[in-house]
Parts: structure tokens; sequence; C-alpha cells
């Protein structure tokens, strides 16, 4: 089990081919490593796990697991290794892994993580960069930016409160709270936004798209063939443009001569070929658990 003195804040660079990594960050000054065999009887497990790699320097830490096809070409099967890390608050996380389930505790101060097949779940993150092939993501809470790339699989970011780039394939997109421009798009997945921030585009081939609330700034939806449904929050005022090809458009918005004073402006532009567009006022969403 090694332990290293970290009085301040590290970078994890973690290579790593099949298990479960999980991140534990706190208020200390040290790093502890455990590595285990997924499966203790497995020879392939067990040889992985005494073989992987953990060194210190200068506020880098290397967790690197060995070559997956050497052991597995002379024990028979693909090794499979459990790693935990307790490190300081506010540290960072670079991964490379293939088929892993991530799971972190407490604030990462930047998380880049490049990803074939795993569920990934993080807890509190200052800047997101994720590439994934195929596996969920889920984060609690970014403090800044995010840039999510994911193929199959669901992505849900309950908090961003910078801006954020979401692109998908085949799965569906959540942003539970938004505090700055989202720029998402999905081939095959619907895409939800509980509260907008000033800005919003999204794109969708075959899904629907559903912003909850937003109160200011820009809203571009463009789906195929699905739905598309804003909130426009009360005291809003709305610049509307909406178009379906072969469904209806219905607006319920009360429509104004001129805008009354001071008021925030929302601009809508929604586009569907094949499905209804409906605009509506949305009251203020409560306020979230931890605030």
């Amino acid at each position: 089990m090694p332990e290293f003195t970290t009085p301040e804040p590290i970078t994890v660079a973690l290579t790593m081919n099949s298990g479960k990594l999980s991140l534990v960050a706190g208020d200390r000054t040290d790093t502890v490593v455990r590595v285990r065999p997924r499966d203790e009887s497995a020879a392939a497990d067990v040889k992985a796990a005494e073989q992987t790699e953990v060194d210190y320097a200068a506020g880098r830490l290397l967790v690197k697991a060995p070559d997956p096809h050497w052991l597995g070409g002379i024990l028979g099967n693909s090794p499979s290794i459990d790693v935990t890390i307790e490190l300081p608050t506010g540290s960072s996380l670079q991964a490379e892994v293939v088929k892993v389930q991530i799971h972190s505790e407490g604030l990462l101060e930047e998380v880049r993580l490049d990803s074939v097949s795993g569920h990934v779940h993080l807890d509190r993150v200052g800047t997101l960069h994720a590439e994934t092939v195929s596996g969920h993501i889920t984060v609690d809470d970014v403090s800044g930016y995010a840039n999510v790339n994911g193929v199959s699989g669901k992505v849900r970011v309950r908090r961003v409160r910078g801006s954020a780039v979401v692109k998908g394939v085949n799965g569906d997109i959540w942003i539970g709270d938004a505090g700055s421009d989202l720029h998402l798009s999905a081939a095959g997945g619907d895409i939800f936004v509980d509260s907008a921030g000033p800005g919003v585009t999204a794109k969708t081939a075959g899904g629907s798209i559903r912003i909850g609330h937003v109160t200011a700034g820009e809203v571009d939806l463009l789906t195929s063939s699905g739905e598309v449904e804003i909130g426009i929050g009360e005291g809003s005022t709305a610049w509307v443009d909406a178009r379906s090809v072969t469904g209806s458009v219905r607006n319920s918005l009360q429509a104004r001569d001129a805008p009354t004073q001071h008021a925030d402006m929302v601009k809508v532009r929604a586009r569907s070929r094949h499905g209804d567009i409906m605009i509506h006022r949305s009251p203020q969403p409560g306020p979230s658990a931890d605030d």
C-alpha cells in the first residue's frame, strides 16, 4: 500500500485496462494508493495487481497497470484490478482507460478522461474534459468549463456553472442547472435542460429537446423527428421564431406590442421536421438540496 506525503493537491496520471477506479479527495496531507486484484482467485488479476506501477515525484502520481495483452497471453485471460486513491482535495486526474468503472468523491480540480468502456460517476469537478466510446457519464457539479464527447451512453450533469459542450451519438443528454452557455448535440438521443443559462444551442437528429426554464439569452433548437418544448420564465419577454414541417406549433405566451422596461429577453429559434413545438411560461425552479 504505497503512501506519499502530499501537503498540496497533486496530479494523478493513470493508465488502466480493466477494473474499477475509486478516488476519494479530502482534507489531508498524504496520498494513499491501494491496488487489489478484482478476483483474488484469478491468476491474471493477482499478477496485474502485483505488477501495477505506482510512483510519485514532484506533485505527480503515476499509476500504470501492466500490458493486458502480455498478461492475458501468459495466464489465459484478461486481467482486472481495483485501484483506490485517497488524495488531497483539489487534486487533478488524467486517465486513459479501456474497460474501467470510475467513481470519485470530493473535489477534483481538473479531470481529463479518455475511456473506451465503463460507467463514470464524478462528484465535484473544477473543469472537465471527457471522451468515452461506451458507458454513461454522470457528474454532480462542474464549477467551470465542461467538454464531454460520448458515442454510446447517457450524459448527465446535475450542475455546470461555466460553459459546456456536450456531444453524443446514441444516448440522452441531461443538464440540470446551467450557469452559462450550452452547446449540446446528439444523433439518436433526447436533450433535456431543466434550467438554462443565457444561451443554449441544442441539435439532435432522432430525439426530442426540452428546455424547462430560461429567462434570458438566445435559444436555438433543432430536431428532425422529435418534439421541442421551451419554458420561458415569468417576467421575461420572448422573441419567437418556431416552425415545424409536419407538426404543430403551440405558443401560449401572450403577445405584447413592446417589452416591459428592464425585462429580460429570450430569443427563441426552434425547428422540427416531424414533431410538435410547445412554448409556454415556466415557474422559477426551486433551490437544489445543497443550495
